[in-house]
């Protein structure tokens, strides 16, 4: 029997490498990210934005028996609003 591709369970897997970088390597991050180096409070931030970023998808995380309207409702939020903000940071100012 062959088992469908379950793009919730990947979204998720995509979110938890994310956030463990962002925790553990911020600099790695902002240097593949930005081309950049975060300052100290930087650093901070972004390991708060891997703990929410793990936070979210623990919640998402498909389990049986749960609605995943509101696990796909979840990610595909979280990840719209931050393409869009990373397309407007590399956006040409003026």
């Amino acid at each position: 029997m062959s088992r469908r591709l379950d793009w919730v369970t990947v979204a998720a897997a995509i979110e938890v490498v994310t956030g463990l970088v962002l925790i553990v390597r911020p600099r790695l991050f902002a240097s593949l990210l930005f081309g950049a180096e975060f300052s100290p409070a930087g650093q901070a931030l972004s390991r708060l934005a891997g703990f929410a970023l793990l936070a979210l998808t623990l919640a998402c995380w498909p389990r049986l028996g749960v609605e995943r309207r509101a696990a796909v409702r979840a990610l595909f939020v979280f990840s719209l609003l931050s393409a869009l903000y990373l397309v407007y940071l590399g956006w040409p100012a003026g």
